[in-house]
């Protein structure tokens, strides 16, 4: 099971500011009724969420520490986030960024962009190795990948 990410609810508490750059266009979902993007995996779209650049949520679900459910919000700060990872790694000259990894005492994260216009958050317990919470997102990155490319 995933335990919820006290840390995700705080984050979230507040409601985000506008961003200062402009966003980009929304990416294309499938059409209504489409299974979600993780329904091939089998650990499911429990602590996984897609969202698009924009912080809307496309898929996944993640729960707050008080058992609600988390990914609207969680999403609408992923947009902020990725924006910023691609411009400190432009002005790092780092290239672009192919994944995030963070570790706390509460939870294990994992960013990756399955597309230009998306990302992907992988979310587990400590007790996963973090090599492995990486290749689930991986996997779910692809999953995510070929959704998307099936609603174009």
């Amino acid at each position: 099971p995933v335990a919820p990410v006290p840390m995700l609810a705080e984050a979230t508490s507040t409601p985000a500011s506008a961003p200062a750059a402009p966003a980009p266009a929304p990416a294309a979902a499938p059409a209504a009724g489409t299974d979600s993007p993780f329904a091939d995996l089998s650990e499911g779209d429990r602590g996984l969420l897609l969202a698009d650049a924009n912080g809307l949520r496309l898929g996944g679900m993640l729960t707050a520490p008080g058992g609600g459910e988390a990914g609207d919000r969680v999403a609408a700060e992923l947009g902020g986030v990725v924006r910023e990872a691609g411009r400190a790694s432009r002005l790092l000259g780092l290239g672009s960024w192919h994944s995030i990894a963070i570790e706390t005492p509460a939870a294990f994260l994992v960013l990756v962009p399955p597309s230009g216009d998306t990302v992907l958050l992988a979310s587990r317990e400590p007790s996963m190795p973090m090599a492995r919470l990486g290749l689930l997102a991986e996997r779910a990155a692809r999953a995510a990948r070929r959704w998307l490319e099936r609603g174009a």
